[in-house]
């Protein structure tokens, strides 16, 4: 028996055409599935439906059971659902509360609350951070505990929406592993969208690629991918690296690598094992090194609370693109405002364009050149609907409207402008966010993770917008947990830790000479050749 069917099943908000189109598809009890799709193609509306709390209201045909019953007859509790933002899903302010919530709801005695709070909290092994504050988690741990919150209900089922985008690498790795494990020692069946998969394909069963709202590929995991270069070229990115090196140089091959180890297998059965320096990978050339911010030990904290910023130094040039990694919590964002002068260091020196900034008021004769992009784009947003967005701050006049109709156009919005922002999906969000602040025409451009949630084409269209903006000379700080969009679109890549930057330097030195923070492509090939950090660099270097 299964434990979902789905139907022929198709829906629609009112008054707008259908999202979901006459998909069907089952899921099998004790399965690990994933949901793969552009933004926009229907994932989450498609998941929502799947779970009684939280399907929207609209029309719909066709029929989704779950274990042979109707999907409205079924207890809220059998089906756990997980959603990106960490902070959207929390309720309460203790952690230890945050667990007990739900079973609180559905009046559970207090003798099984506590004895099921204890049995989850060592599951999940959350001893140290128990008792702790909520606001004081990372947005690593907030997720955790939503799960543990999620996965304390006892589901049978557990839906997850994109639950990692807003991860750093090292939590997000946590994160699916405690996946993997309540898959396979709880046996609660999985069914996951994402847009990172390399670390999630060992674990998974079976693939679905939804495309407009129809279901293309619907395979066990190794056919999925092999359908996934055929039927959904597009996709290509988010697999592993080992598998699109493979695919590149051996197309008809039957079965594809899907992890760091098997891949190095196949290069050293491929090439020779002896390391080779026969390619040097040039660093991307910046502009000329002519220094436009610098921050000389600059100290901060909020009140009552230990310094974020200690002791920084850091140079950034003119037209230089940097891209700042880090840990969830450990104070990016904080730096990144410090570096706009949203925030007054309380020791050191900072200057733009020579000029040393001390006060917000000061900062003012400085600033009509800076654009910034929050983490949140929704904060941006002012207007009821898209058009007037983007005009929004704009002056009057018909090259401004040209100008916000050729960018809506290349940013794939063109077909949205007549929708209310707060309507589109996370990804439109993140685009019209970032073309509002490009249409300013900054000279200098904060970024505070511009990809998280995106998919393939939309990260395409942010990387030639950054490419764009380098030609003319645009300097780029951007702070971004997307160790391949880095590794492809940064001059330099900074690691922020223990509220400093270290390892500050060009990205191919970056990426080449670290073990965590790198990219699969480096992982696979460092044994082989120098400094390769991108698919596409190993593959040349296979083809030379």
């Amino acid at each position: 028996m299964n434990l979902i069917e789905v139907n022929n099943f198709t829906f629609s908000y009112p008054d707008q055409r259908p999202i979901i189109k006459g998909v069907s598809f089952n899921v099998e009890p004790g399965s690990f599935n994933l949901l793969l799709g552009l933004n926009g193609s229907g994932k989450t509306t498609l998941i929502q439906q799947l779970t009684p709390t939280f399907s929207q209201h609209g029309i719909s045909t066709g029929t989704i059971s779950f274990m042979n019953r109707p999907l409205s007859t079924v207890p809220e509790e059998r089906i756990g659902y997980v959603m990106q933002h960490p902070d959207h899903q929390i309720v309460t302010d203790k952690v230890w509360h945050e667990l007990a919530f739900g079973l609180e709801n559905l009046g559970r005695p207090s003798a099984e609350i506590r004895r099921r709070v204890a049995e989850i909290v060592n599951f999940f092994g959350m001893q140290q951070w128990f008792e702790q504050d909520v606001a004081t988690l990372s947005g690593g741990q907030k997720q955790l505990l939503n799960l543990a919150s999620t996965v304390i209900m006892d589901p049978t089922l557990l839906i997850l929406d994109e639950p990692t985008a807003q991860l750093d690498p090292i939590a997000t790795d946590n994160f699916i592993q405690m996946l993997h494990k309540i898959n396979h020692e709880l046996g609660i069946t999985i069914l996951i969208t994402e847009h990172d998969v390399s670390q999630l394909l060992p674990y998974t069963t079976r693939i679905l690629v939804l495309d407009a709202g129809e279901i293309i590929v619907d395979e066990t995991t190794q056919a999925a991918i092999a359908a996934i270069f055929v039927k959904a070229p597009y996709l290509i990115p988010l697999l592993p690296a080992a598998a699109q090196i493979v695919h590149a140089i051996s197309p008809t091959s039957s079965e594809l690598p899907i992890s760091v180890s098997a891949g190095k297998i196949w290069l050293a059965e491929a090439k020779r094992p002896q390391k080779t320096s026969m390619m040097v990978f040039d660093s991307v050339t910046a502009n000329k090194p002519q220094p436009l911010i610098r921050a000389k030990n600059i100290w901060f904290g909020y009140d009552k609370q230990p310094d974020v910023i200690r002791n920084l130094s850091l140079t950034i040039n003119a037209g230089e693109t940097l891209m700042i990694l880090g840990a969830n919590g450990s104070g990016k964002s904080t730096l990144m405002n410090l570096l706009m002068g949203e925030y007054i260091a309380y020791r050191g020196k900072l200057t733009i364009s020579g000029h040393t900034l001390k006060s917000r008021q000061q900062l003012q004769q400085y600033q009509t050149g800076i654009g910034y992009l929050p983490q949140d784009p929704t904060t941006l947003f002012v207007k009821d609907n898209v058009l007037d967005e983007l005009r929004y701050g704009l002056p009057e006049s018909s090259d401004s409207e040209q100008t916000i109709l050729t960018g809506s156009k290349s940013f794939k919005l063109d077909s949205v402008l007549g929708q209310n922002p707060f309507d589109l999906s996370g990804g439109q969000q993140q685009v019209l966010g970032l073309l509002k602040v490009l249409l300013k025409k900054p000279q200098i451009l904060f970024l505070d993770e511009p990809t998280k949630g995106l998919d393939t084409k939309a990260k395409e269209l942010v990387a030639q917008a950054l490419q764009e903006l380098r030609s003319h000379s645009v300097t780029i700080i951007m702070i971004t947990h997307d160790l391949n969009f880095a590794a492809q679109n940064a001059d330099k890549v900074g690691l922020f830790f223990n509220g400093t930057v270290t390892s500050c330097t060009e990205r191919h030195d970056f990426f080449g000479n670290n073990n965590f923070y790198t990219t699969e492509a480096n992982r696979i090939s460092r044994d082989f050749v120098d400094n390769a950090i991108t698919v596409q660099e190993v593959i040349e270097w296979l083809n030379h």
